[in-house]
């Protein structure tokens, strides 16, 4: 019985002394909420990594810091030696790269992170325009009280935008699958505040083209990621004077819920279709110039000016998207579902996606208008 005594003892001794090397004292640890990558100013494979420590105490200020290395292991190092406090990586929320780091390449640098088991994957990625280290330099983000503040912005731009959010493991999934291409929001620095800025469309790990938002948002509907956000629409005002600068109205349909079905036929691998269809249901809360929405017919004109406009827009979008030969919208997972593993890995999708006849129609309900009207 002594023996086993013993034996746990020295078992529990063994555990302790082994945990020993990992513990911090909260005290002495600057966790990191935010990180910003950018592209170094000695270029190669060079980054320059940025990260706010926030205050220790309410009259302190979150102190930016930032350290240039060829990994992000690297760069924490570097960035400790520049304070009393221990850099931690395990609270880390958001990863934001710059544009110019965009696009050139962000792959070895996601890896990296994907890799890192203090990072957990579902770490929100952000495309910022310009530089990202001017995140923590601006005036908002360096207040005191702004310790998460693009953390909640990015939860802002979610819920009011529609804003889909793209983590590490939503990024590498994609990558890695040859029927889609990524996409990450971008962000941008607008009077004091962080402002969605559209898309940042990938091809692999490189940064191909800039969505604006007004086109960003069909592009969340196409992807069957849109819902409790609003979508705009400008339609025409009958009794709009453009000299008075009132010839469009805007339509906000809030509250939207969406359901998408893409259909393909692959039957001649030259000649290959795709119909997008989707079902929109939303609410309209505001005044509608020249429309009464309480009769039923002239609700009815409204939904089919709504899908006609929505429809044109979204034909130009898919034909600049076929132009560029990005696949954002996830088309060649269908079209591989229904062709043989030999078929898929003989054709040449880039040139057949930005050949195929791709269309969308949509159904545009209103299922509330304004009580008093």
């Amino acid at each position: 019985m002594k023996r086993v005594r013993w034996v746990l003892v020295v078992l529990v001794l063994s555990f302790c002394a082994g945990c020993k090397k990992d513990q911090h004292i909260i005290g002495q640890v600057g966790f990191v909420n935010s990180v910003a990558i950018d592209q170094a100013a000695e270029g190669g494979d060079m980054f320059r990594v940025s990260v706010s420590i926030p205050r220790i105490s309410e009259t302190d200020r979150n102190k930016t810091l930032s350290a240039t290395a060829h990994n992000f292991q690297e760069a924490m190092i570097n960035l400790t030696r520049q304070t009393d406090f221990y850099v931690g990586s395990g609270q880390i929320r958001s990863i934001l790269f710059g544009e110019k780091l965009a696009k050139k390449n962000i792959e070895l640098v996601v890896k990296s992170f994907f890799n890192n088991a203090s990072i957990g994957a579902r770490v929100k990625l952000l495309i910022v325009k310009g530089r990202a280290e001017d995140i923590f330099t601006n005036r908002v983000t360096k207040d005191p009280i702004a310790r998460e503040y693009i953390s909640r912005a990015m939860e802002r731009l979610i819920q009011n935008y529609g804003v889909q959010e793209v983590n590490i493991h939503t990024f590498m999934r994609d990558f890695y699958d040859d029927g889609v291409d990524p996409f990450v929001p971008m962000i941008k620095i607008e009077k004091d505040e962080i402002v969605q800025d559209g898309l940042a469309i990938f091809r692999y790990g490189q940064m191909k083209y800039h969505l604006e938002p007004v086109l960003s948002q069909y592009l969340f509907i196409l992807s069957g990621g849109f819902s409790g956000a609003s979508l705009q629409l400008n339609l025409e005002n009958p009794s709009g004077n453009q000299k008075q600068g009132n010839s469009k109205m805007n339509i906000a349909l809030e509250h939207i819920r969406n359901l998408r079905k893409i259909r393909v036929q692959t039957q001649d691998p030259r000649h290959m279709r795709a119909t997008i269809k989707l079902q929109i249901y939303g609410e309209i809360n505001d005044y509608v110039p020249n429309v009464d929405l309480n009769i039923g017919s002239e609700q009815i004109k409204l939904e089919k000016r709504l899908k006609k406009q929505f429809e044109t827009e979204v034909q130009a979008m898919l034909k600049l998207l076929q132009r560029l030969e990005l696949d954002p919208i996830g088309i060649g997972q269908y079209v591989r579902n229904q062709m043989s593993y030999t078929a898929w890995k003989a054709l040449d999708w880039r040139k057949a996606y930005s050949q195929m006849d791709i269309t969308c129609e949509a159904d545009i309900r209103i299922k509330h208008v304004p009580r008093i009207y």
